[in-house]
Formats: structure tokens, C-alpha cells, sequence
């Protein structure tokens, strides 16, 4: 067994751990955090569904965009890197554009956002 930590040199040794530990924690935050894009529109035309979005950074930090298609619904995955969770509410927030080639037209499915809400309820909770 080793000899146990006691004195001065022990103080001064948790009080760097705990110091590398807050360090660390708090650089995990600065490093910044993924969040979906707020879909701000959209617009379809045979089979091309083009939409609008606020991403959580910029439009060049987007990480997955795609739209999952099913029999019932079109699921919008606009996955970004940046900041806070928002509803964009300035001109100054970027929009961004993507087309989607969709296998049928949007027709009578559901336009859904990647939590499984549809558009339309998204935009409801906003006052949309």
C-alpha cells in the first residue's frame, strides 16, 4: 500500500483536481451542442420538397440533413452544430434552403420535424 496524502501537498493537490475538473466541464460547453433547425418553410412541386430552415449556427454547420419518407408521413432530419435550442425571431438569423427528391410527391403525408411533431404543430406552439 502506498502512503495516504496528508498535509499542505494534499490540499493543494485536490484543489488542482477539482480545478482541471471544473476546467473540463466548463470547456465542454464552450465546445457547443447539436440541436435540429426550426423549419421556417416549405415548398413542394411534383416530387421536390424544398425547404427553408433557421439552423442553430450557421448554414455551413449542419451535420445531417435528409428527409425520411414513409407511407404516411416525410420526417425533415436537420441536425446542426451551434448554439441554444431557439425560434428564430430577428432578420439577422441565417436561412437556409435544401431540396429534396422525394420517391412521390408530399401529396396527402405529414411534413414532420425529427421528434415526430408535425410542421404545422411546431408552428402552432410558436404562435405561427
Amino acid at each position: 500500500m502506498g502512503t495516504p496524502l496528508v498535509g499542505t501537498g494534499a490540499v493543494v493537490s485536490h484543489g488542482l483536481a477539482v480545478g482541471v475538473l471544473a476546467v473540463g466541464v466548463a470547456g465542454v460547453g464552450l465546445v457547443g451542442t447539436t440541436d435540429q433547425a426550426f423549419v421556417d418553410g416549405y415548398l413542394e412541386s411534383g416530387t421536390s420538397l424544398t425547404v427553408a430552415y433557421a439552423p442553430p449556427g450557421g448554414c455551413g454547420q449542419m451535420i445531417r440533413v435528409r428527409a425520411v419518407e414513409s407511407t404516411d408521413a416525410v420526417t425533415l432530419d436537420l441536425l446542426g452544430f451551434g448554439g441554444m435550442p431557439f425560434v428564430p425571431t430577428t432578420a439577422s438569423q441565417p436561412i437556409c434552403t435544401v431540396t429534396f427528391a422525394l420517391a412521390e410527391p408530399l401529396g396527402s403525408r405529414e411534413l414532420r420535424v425529427a421528434s415526430g411533431e408535425s410542421v404545422d404543430d411546431v408552428w402552432a406552439s410558436v404562435g405561427r
